[in-house]
């Protein structure tokens, strides 16, 4: 989950010597359809610009209550959609197409950083949440790690959970110290950049150990690595409380 806080609202402009990003990674289906909900103009005129000069295609959408209503004839893609609208939250959209069991990527934006939203989001399925003002690399990253997921996305669910290990063992059982303290953050809704300050290691290990963590654990998306970690922690205090 990504939730960074910036100075100003718009997105950062990088120099042409060093940009955060180019455009986006070979590995990215540039031609992927992105779908943008939102109430607020200023904020789909800067996602449009993002995503144009990256060679996305965009599809906009003004009405929560339209989308969810057009959604099953709607083009796959990722979605990005904004949490705080008048007709219904982001969260709320994001809830209904879990409902759905759509295969739909969604990067839920939100105007400050609130972890109660953000677990609450991924929880129900969310891909990732992302805090505004936007930094132009977070939102790439995002797009292009939801891009990636489609194809898993389109066979199965991807919060569909690796069956139990049985036996007394779990599948945290095969995560080092380290990886389960990450996967445990994770869980309490920390950011990158909150874990690496609370285990003092570098961002970069610390998304290191969290592929590492999701690999072991067979699951693709951080809703389906929150929700196993509750299904295993839950088996592993019911087994100590049996025990007693």
């Amino acid at each position: 989950m990504i939730m960074n806080s910036f100075p100003d609202g718009s997105f950062s402009n990088q120099s042409e010597e060093t940009p955060v990003i180019k455009k986006v990674s070979s590995g990215t289906d540039r031609s992927q359809l992105i779908h943008v909900l939102s109430e607020d103009p200023v904020l789909k005129n800067q996602l449009s610009g993002v995503l144009q000069s990256c060679g996305f295609r965009e599809q906009s959408h003004d009405s929560p209550v339209s989308f969810l209503h057009r959604i099953g004839d709607l083009e796959k893609g990722v979605l990005i959609v904004d949490h705080f609208m008048l007709q219904m939250t982001g969260l709320e959209i994001v809830t209904r197409i879990s409902a759905k069991d759509l295969p739909i990527p969604v990067i839920l934006l939100i105007s400050q950083p609130r972890v109660d939203i953000a677990v609450a989001a991924i929880k129900q399925g969310a891909f990732t949440v992302l805090c505004r003002p936007l930094e132009r690399s977070d939102i790439l990253t995002a797009i292009k790690e939801a891009t990636a997921s489609l194809p898993f996305r389109q066979k199965s669910s991807a919060t569909v959970l690796p069956p139990r290990r049985g036996q007394g063992r779990t599948w945290l059982d095969l995560l080092t110290p380290r990886e389960l303290q990450v996967v445990e953050l994770v869980y309490d809704g920390e950011t990158n950049k909150g874990i690496s300050t609370t285990l003092n290691i570098s961002i970069k290990t610390v998304e290191r150990h969290r592929s590492n963590a999701m690999r072991k654990l067979e699951v693709t998306s951080v809703a389906a690595l929150i929700r196993l970690f509750e299904r295993e922690r839950r088996m592993a205090e019911h087994a100590v409380a049996g025990s007693r």
